[in-house]
């Protein structure tokens, strides 16, 4: 039998593939509806209400054409509800400092889900919820009715807004002049793992830090962990997220969550949603750039390791905070950083795959192939000065 590098078995099995970027899956957004001059805005922040807001009980009340209660919550100076099209919050506090801003919580990817025929939804799992298998609906279709939805909720959200700050303020605003903005945003991929979605995470485990350490991809990951349930997760210092886990037996989810500052800084510009083939654009363009995080992971899978301690060792300048490196990592398996020139070291050794990250502030550790390497190289010289004495 022929033999097959583990590479090439590795390879075979990933699941996450190049041309899927632009077939992103939108599965939750948080956006806000507020008058889009300052003027407006401060019209209607000094206007008077017209109706007791705290009377205010029933979605009918707002102006809103489909009936539901709502609740007054005076803690939060807001009226919240929920519906099918989401979550809500109106603002309703006064003054420079408040806001009678809308916000609205929606899940496109949940929406489409629950659209599905009986015999489509037979072919899932009934938890999770939001969640499209691509071998019952393409993707590809799947992505353009999740633009599909979102385009047709925010326009209907800000039809929304526009009656409910008639009906409590007694102020008119059309639907343009109402200011759209992103909140929050998660876009998800969804592939299918051949060999069970529990295995490729396990997989890619071993890479994920390594992806991050000296990363220039779309979000500056400060943070990555491993969670219990094996699930990936990388955090950024602006409320960026990442995350990689089981969605289903053997679909396995990639996820990206930004803010409109996220957005901002790798486009120059604020995300619209209500010029709506701008911001599909926009969408496109943040999905590529995060979707090349988890290919770099993948990449790093299939790479073979470095060889053995003579390629690490010579990628290293002989210099002081290299050989305190080295000595820990011989000793302990462990290293603490003590200053910037000890960190430059350690974040040349991760992107050879030899250490990542510890759990403590400061603190690095061999992987667990590096280890081995260490324990081996320590056996050999221990035998080599028993030989010696011999």
């Amino acid at each position: 039998m022929p033999s097959v590098r583990r590479s090439a078995m590795v390879r075979g099995i990933l699941p996450f593939k190049p041309g899927d970027a632009r077939h992103f899956l939108i599965d939750n957004v948080k956006f806000a509806f507020s008058p889009f001059s300052p003027s407006l805005r401060g019209k209607l922040l000094t206007a008077r209400p017209v109706v007791d807001l705290k009377a205010v009980t029933s979605k009918r009340q707002l102006g809103l054409e489909k009936p539901g209660k709502v609740e007054a919550r005076e803690y939060a100076r807001g009226i919240s509800w929920k519906d099918e099209q989401g979550g809500f919050q109106q603002g309703i506090g006064a003054g420079p400092n408040s806001s009678r801003t809308l916000v609205g919580d929606f899940n496109p990817l949940r929406a489409i889900r629950s659209s599905l025929s009986a015999s489509e939804l037979r072919r899932h799992d009934k938890k999770p919820d939001n969640y499209v298998d691509p071998r019952v609906i393409p993707r590809e279709k799947t992505h353009r009715d999740c633009l599909s939805i979102l385009e047709r909720w925010v326009e209907e959200r800000s039809v929304d807004y526009c009656a409910i700050v008639k009906s409590l303020w007694g102020l008119e605003l059309k639907p343009y002049e109402v200011l759209v903005s992103v909140n929050v945003m998660e876009l998800a991929w969804d592939a299918v793992a051949e060999g069970g979605a529990r295995l490729i995470t396990k997989l890619l485990s071993e890479h994920w830090n390594r992806a991050f350490a000296n990363s220039k991809l779309a979000f500056e990951i400060f943070r990555t962990e491993i969670a219990a349930d094996g699930s990936l997760r990388g955090f950024g210092r602006d409320g960026e997220a990442l995350k990689l886990y089981r969605k289903a037996q053997d679909l396995v989810r990639f996820e990206v969550q930004f803010s409109k500052g996220n957005a901002r800084k790798m486009l120059g510009h604020r995300l619209d949603p209500a010029a709506f083939a701008e911001f599909s654009v926009d969408l496109a363009e943040i999905a590529s750039r995060a979707y090349a995080s988890v290919l770099e992971v993948q990449a790093l899978a299939a790479t073979p390791a470095p060889s053995g301690l003579g390629e690490v060792l010579s990628a290293l300048i002989p210099h002081e905070p290299a050989r305190y490196v080295m000595e820990a990592l011989l000793h302990t398996g462990m290293v603490k950083t003590r200053h910037q020139r000890d960190y430059r070291v350690l974040t040349r050794l991760s992107t050879l795959g030899v250490i990542t990250k510890g759990s403590t502030k400061g603190c690095w550790s061999a992987t667990h192939d590096f280890a081995g390497r260490l324990q081996a190289l320590e056996r050999f010289l221990m035998r080599q000065g028993l030989w010696s004495e011999s």
